[in-house]
């Protein structure tokens, strides 16, 4: 008993220093959801941990018996301000009305009486002094203390099976907290049940009390699940496309569904250890981390545009707010609208070719037609027939501009379907139906990419003839130019190749190289200024990227980004000779 009592007191103390101290944390974090139920609770563990300390110190039988009865009342507060609590944390607040707080206050009500008074001996048939006892008397129960029993242990049943439902339908981070409650809860009922049927002969459950409500704070103070849990619960969809961040007033991310991983993914950003940890720092190095803070500022939701490579994501955000009203944290719904604006881009594009070809057949029809006409004036003042040869001329260079109109109309559609195309093939072929003088092809490397033939066939031959047109000094003597045009293929990314046509010839002046690709631009005398212009439009309907820079001859290189290799090809094939 000497060395019993002594380890008994220290124990308790403990407890009630450490209930003491979660007092003193919880109270900062008393207006929370959860948090006057959470003090009541630790409050009521305070208590029958002090009221043993104090009845295994004291001596007195008497006193003993006066602070065993009254160790029950603490116990019902107790038990029913964790239904409180639980009620909260599972989001049933709307259970929490008078009728509820008056049900629940009955039962401590009602040990009061029975405890203390205990009219009849319903609660304790008696009270013996007992020196044996470590609180120095032994208690026989009566039928009213089996019901408060009974009633409690029912209490912490269906508390648990509360966190319970919890735990199974939640996910995540949710699931072991929730799991870690329901143990929580289910621990003072097994070590009183214990003592009540005679396993054990010392009250330890306020020994464990403290473990259980620090359990509780941390969800609380750390998690705040009790803030977040139920009320996202029910907006978090694993069905949605979209992807949806569940964020607590902290910023923390609380939950994200599967296409919210996805779209991390997108973002580059690892899918793992996302739980629990500031959404500001795990989008830092994206470009939605610049918008992170306005996107959770201010009591509406916002959206915002993201784009990241080739991924546009449209961002809204609404705040979440509990049964009372008070703000909690944020949903964010990413949504990918790289499709809509894909679309309207090219909307976009269609426009603009339609107010080109208004501009061509305007101004540029307008003048060989002008010409035409004058000449044809002066044919009839005049009698010359020299001027038939310039009307002859212009009307050529009408047809011509009409042509590359009704080209630019065609290949601006987007490629809506591809083959297997030989590269090195169908360049031979395009460089046989071009005026190429005494140039030469050559075939520097090959591959077999998906492209729409027909569309790349213009391509090559436009490049060609740009090639002989432009890529000598003089064109009346570029019979006599030893004039190299090379095509060649290069590695380019994960499943992509880069196909690349060039010159050996004077080349393009850098502060021209986007000029080049633009409607109506020309250095030639009878150049219409579109040919180029096609060639970024029908890579465009590709969705490939093509831009001029240098040979290492000095020439023009045309390199052709983006290209989509045939699946059947795994390496690039050899030179081949020309």
């Amino acid at each position: 008993m000497a060395l019993e009592q002594p380890a008994l007191q220290a124990g308790y103390a403990a407890a009630v220093l450490t209930s003491i101290l979660l007092l003193a944390v919880l109270w900062q974090y008393r207006d929370r959801p959860g948090g006057w139920s959470l003090l009541v609770y630790v409050g009521a563990g305070l208590y029958w941990s002090a009221i043993l300390l104090a009845n295994v110190t004291v001596t007195d039988p008497a006193l003993s018996a006066v602070l065993y009865r009254a160790l029950y009342v603490g116990i019902a507060i107790g038990a029913a301000a964790l239904v409180v609590f639980a009620l909260e944390y599972t989001g049933r607040e709307r259970f929490l009305g008078p009728a509820t707080y008056l049900a629940l206050s009955v039962h401590p009500v009602t040990v009061a009486v029975f405890a203390i008074a205990d009219p009849g001996n319903h609660f304790f048939g008696t009270i013996e002094p007992d020196p044996a006892s470590s609180i120095a008397v032994a208690p026989d129960h009566g039928v009213a203390l089996v019901g408060h029993l009974a009633y409690s242990y029912a209490l912490l049943l269906a508390v648990g099976a509360m966190f319970a439902g919890v735990a199974l339908r939640s996910r995540s981070i949710y699931r072991r907290q929730a799991a870690m409650l329901v143990l929580a809860t289910l621990t003072p009922g097994v070590t009183s049940l214990a003592l009540t049927v005679g396993l054990v002969d010392v009250d330890v459950t306020p020994l464990v009390l403290p473990v259980v409500s620090l359990l509780f704070a941390v969800a609380i103070i750390r998690y705040q699940l009790i803030d977040l849990l139920p009320i996202a619960s029910d907006r978090v969809l694993e069905t949605v496309q979209d992807g949806v961040f569940v964020l607590d007033d902290a910023g923390r991310l609380i939950d994200v569904n599967d296409a919210g991983r996805f779209t991390l993914s997108v973002l580059g950003v690892e899918s793992t250890s996302l739980i629990g940890r500031p959404f500001a720092d795990l989008v830092g190095e994206t470009a939605l981390y610049h918008h992170v803070e306005s996107l959770t500022t201010g009591s509406g939701g916002t959206t915002i545009d993201v784009e990241e490579t080739e991924t546009r994501l449209e961002v809204t955000t609404r705040p979440i707010e509990d049964d009372y009203g008070r703000h909690v944290g944020w949903v964010l719904i990413t949504h990918d609208v790289t499709d809509v604006s894909r679309r309207e881009r090219q909307l976009r594009r269609q426009n603009d070719r339609l107010e080109q070809f208004a501009s061509l057949v305007s101004h540029d029809l307008r003048n060989p037609l002008n010409v035409a006409r004058g000449s044809l004036g002066l044919v009839e003042q005049t009698g010359e027939e020299e001027y038939y040869e310039k009307i002859e001329r212009h009307h050529g260079r009408m047809e011509a501009i009409i042509e590359d109109i009704l080209t630019l109309a065609r290949e601006g559609k987007a490629v809506t379907g591809t083959e297997r195309v030989d590269l090195g093939a169908l360049a031979r072929r395009a460089w046989e139906g071009v005026d190429t003088g005494s140039a030469t092809l050559e075939i520097d490397s090959s591959a077999t990419i998906q492209a729409d033939p027909d569309r790349l066939l213009r391509v090559l031959e436009n490049l060609f003839r740009n090639a002989i047109e432009h890529g000598v000094p003089d064109e009346d003597d570029r019979a006599s130019e030893e004039l190299t045009v090379t095509v060649g293929v290069e590695a380019g990314g994960s499943g992509h190749v880069t196909f690349v046509v060039e010159d050996d010839g004077v080349g393009v002046p850098p502060e021209n190289r986007e000029q080049v690709f633009e409607h109506g631009y020309s250095t030639g005398r009878d150049g219409t200024g579109l040919g180029l212009s096609i060639v970024r439009q029908i890579a465009d309907a590709h969705g490939w990227t093509v831009e001029v820079t240098e040979s290492a001859s000095g020439g023009a290189r045309f390199e052709f980004s983006g290209v989509e290799r045939d699946a059947s090809e795994t390496d690039l094939p050899d030179n081949e000779a020309p």
